[in-house]
């Protein structure tokens, strides 16, 4: 039996010789859920000139409210030569996402505006530079598969990594 179940059969059992409601034991169970690790909903990803995301893989667990990307630019070129961004979508919009990116062009740092795809997305960086991205957990699904991409034309295709929910 799990640590968690024995709690509750515990909780459970005190209710009982105490009289509690079933309310009561809801909440008393509630609160013996475990709280995420701090660092457990961060992750720092490095991207340089090469066209690799490090990590290439990055898993979100359930119990984190919100998770935060900070995308850091380590190369050793000039912004102009490899600007890199970074975009979560579904897996299966990724392709879509970076077509559209060509026509919405650099004023919008590569990015359709207002496009419902994009569940999450930074500005553009160069060389040197950090940015913060922050995702919803709640806007994600447990058995759906996500992409994050640069949609800077010419690398979207290859600078690609994936993203899943864990429990």
């Amino acid at each position: 039996m799990s640590a968690l179940k024995s709690r509750q059969f515990a909780l459970l059992a005190c209710a009982t010789v105490f009289g509690l409601s079933l309310g009561s034991i809801d909440a008393l169970a509630q609160a013996q859920q475990p709280e995420p690790k701090p660092d457990a909903c961060q992750v720092q990803v490095k991207v340089d000139d090469t066209v690799r995301f490090n990590p290439e893989q990055i898993e979100v667990p359930t119990l984190c409210e919100q998770f935060t990307v900070l995308l850091t630019h380590v190369g050793r070129l000039p912004k102009v030569a490899t600007p890199r961004n970074w975009v979560l979508t579904k897996a299966e919009d990724a392709n879509a996402v970076a077509r559209d990116a060509e026509l919405a062009g650099a004023v919008n740092n590569w990015i359709k505006p207002n496009d419902e795809r994009v569940l999450a997305a930074s500005s553009v960086i160069g060389r040197g530079e950090t940015v913060r991205v922050d995702v919803a957990v709640r806007d994600l699904m447990p058995d759906l598969q996500y992409t994050y991409l640069s949609t800077i034309p010419g690398f979207s295709p290859v600078l690609r990594g994936t993203l899943t929910l864990v429990p």
